[in-house]
């Protein structure tokens, strides 16, 4: 085994052009250069987690048109209720069945149903398809729900389209200026 002795800062080996200082010197911008790399590395990896998140976010609202759709077609169905013939209540049933599925894998996926409608209008959580005059009712009661929003991980990514109670509609005022 060689050893090293440092007299002055010189070294009695002479096996290399490196001193100690020159390897100290290497090996910190090694460490440096490591670092860097681990830093571009985190960054890489946050951005790509943030697209991935904005991907997964635009799919989920893409796929909430699949239980919209189906939603439409069972109050088509309940409207038609006296033609329904057997067959079809099958063929019905096989749809309910589908879109429950739907519901509990968007359900796992993280997406959660906004239930606060009782809780009157809040643009938060809601956006105004349309307004009511209803004099029994106060101001900014959620009559009806539209289309349901959804919530995914802490962000609205669908506010729930409501119909509202709005009895001060005067001149000068329209619907489309409640829109949200």
């Amino acid at each position: 085994m060689k050893r090293l002795e440092t007299t002055g800062g010189r070294s009695d080996q002479s096996s290399g052009p490196q001193s100690p200082r020159d390897h100290l010197r290497a090996l910190e911008q090694d460490i440096r250069s490591l670092m860097r790399g681990l830093s571009e590395a985190r960054l890489s990896l946050t951005e790509l987690e943030r697209q991935h998140a904005e991907h997964r976010k635009r799919f989920l609202v893409g796929v909430l048109e699949v239980p919209d759709a189906f939603q439409r077609v069972f109050r088509a169905i309940r409207a038609k209720e006296d033609q329904v013939t057997p067959q079809m209540k099958i063929w019905i049933g096989n749809f309910r069945t589908a879109s429950h599925l739907l519901e509990k894998v968007l359900l796992e996926e993280g997406l959660v149903k906004i239930e606060n409608l009782d809780l009157g209008f809040d643009p938060q959580w809601h956006k105004v398809a349309d307004t009511i005059v209803d004099q029994s009712k106060a101001d900014g009661t959620i009559v009806q729900e539209v289309k349901p929003g959804y919530v995914w991980r802490g962000l609205v990514i669908r506010k729930a389209e409501v119909i509202v109670v709005r009895n001060d509609e005067g001149e000068g005022t329209s619907k489309a200026e409640t829109r949200g």
